[in-house]
């Protein structure tokens, strides 16, 4: 019987040395980041109307969407952000989703285009970017943010149509 107790007594002491080892969880010491940054800002939808003209003289629109990638500059320095090729003349910069990365999980506001008040960013909300917009990031910690101007360049004219004009005669050589 002895023998058992001691064996009881030594399991006993070792699973109390082991648990006394264990550290806890409930720390409150949550680091938050001071610092943040747009890293990638990109287009996921923007809608083009596209006239037509059928042989028998009806003009027709149709909607489509905008494939093709559009690569976004992000100056860092002068915390701006703008495209370097500019869309077509027929995209629809008023509806336009984005997609926004930042640093360190930062969060972003968009500022409203006829007054000071600032939203929070949502991918699935259509934004309007007829004119340039301030877009915001806020750090973790809420103490900092970065300012960034959006600035999306698109064609004044058609550039995939041919357009003739009758000119004057004494305009020819």
């Amino acid at each position: 019987m002895n023998k058992h107790i001691s064996a009881l007594f030594a399991l006993m002491m070792g699973a109390l040395m082991m648990t006394s080892c264990l550290s806890s969880n409930d720390s409150s010491d949550i680091i938050y980041n001071n610092d943040t940054a747009i890293t990638a800002f990109s287009l996921t939808t923007v809608n083009r109307y596209i006239h037509t003209t059928s042989k028998s003289g009806t003009d027709s629109v149709y909607k489509k969407v905008y494939t093709y990638p559009v690569s976004f500059s992000i100056d860092q320095y002068n915390q701006t952000i703008y495209n370097t090729d500019s869309l077509l003349a027929d995209c629809d910069l008023k509806h336009v989703l984005v997609s926004i990365t930042t640093k360190n999980s930062g969060v972003v506001a968009i500022k409203d285009v006829n007054s000071d008040t600032l939203r929070t960013y949502n991918s699935t909300d259509s934004l309007d970017f007829t004119q340039p917009r301030e877009v915001r990031v806020y750090a973790q910690d809420g103490s900092t943010y970065r300012a960034y101007q959006v600035t999306i360049n698109k064609h004044q004219v058609a550039t995939d149509q041919i357009l003739w004009e009758k000119m004057p005669a004494d305009s020819y050589p």
